[in-house]
């Protein structure tokens, strides 16, 4: 009877503590996913704001600008250049991206970082569409299929909080 006891609560005591890690990091999960969909919808009022090389306010962005600027607004300090943010968070597989995730790009004539944008959401294959301020046309939405992108992809980093 005694070893029954001792079983039944220590059993009582571990479950708990299992389920409370589990449940722990689904609320981690799920938070995040709130915060993405809160970034992107945040960012996505700045579509058609011009490109403006090292701005970063609504009067107009550069590529880490509007990064920048838009993870402030939800209190999430990031650095101010697409190199300096490709160095923070976590490194994420392409086909494991959310919503909010960064995604960094190398520059036509040079290796290495050079473009960020935010995933506005995720499609088939590991593609993914991105919110971004283009030199070209300002702040838009692209998709990481288009070849200019698609060739020039480096990886993604998650900021958490």
């Amino acid at each position: 009877m005694v070893k029954f006891l001792k079983r039944y609560l220590t059993l009582l005591i571990i479950i708990p503590i299992n389920i409370g890690a589990v449940m722990n990091s689904d609320i981690q999960i799920s938070n995040y996913k709130v915060i993405g969909e809160q970034i992107v919808n945040t960012a996505t009022k700045y579509i058609g704001v011009k490109y403006r090389y090292g701005h970063s306010s609504p009067n107009g962005f550069d590529c880490s600008g509007l990064t920048q600027y838009v993870y402030n607004k939800h209190g999430i300090k990031i650095s101010r250049t697409a190199k300096d943010q490709y160095k923070q968070g976590e490194k994420v597989k392409k086909n494991e991206l959310q919503s909010g995730d960064l995604v960094f790009f190398q520059g036509k004539k040079s290796k290495g970082v050079r473009h960020v944008g935010i995933v506005v959401d995720t499609l088939e294959n590991g593609q993914f569409k991105f919110i971004h301020a283009s030199c070209s046309n300002g702040v838009r939405i692209s998709y990481s299929y288009e070849t200019y992108y698609k060739i020039r992809y480096i990886g993604a980093r998650r900021i958490l909080v």
